[in-house]
């Protein structure tokens, strides 16, 4: 995805996934001089989102896309 769609979805607080992946993330970190995003895995219960406490994983933005459903 391009950057700056990276960011709107970090300000709209939207989740993402990794491409051939099924795990949901969001975006706890973007940095716009070279596109990396720091990410914070989360999975959903009951319909609401929750973090899974793990460590944060860094990416690029075009290495992230949205998700095709929930």
């Amino acid at each position: 995805m391009e950057i700056k769609t990276a960011e709107q979805m970090f300000h709209n607080d939207e989740l993402v996934t990794i491409p051939g992946t099924h795990q949901l993330y969001k975006i706890v970190e973007i940095n716009l001089n070279n596109g990396d995003v720091m990410l914070e895995r989360y999975y959903l219960e009951n319909g609401k989102t929750v973090s899974t406490k793990l460590p944060l994983e860094l990416y690029s933005a075009n290495q992230i896309e949205k998700p095709v459903s929930l």
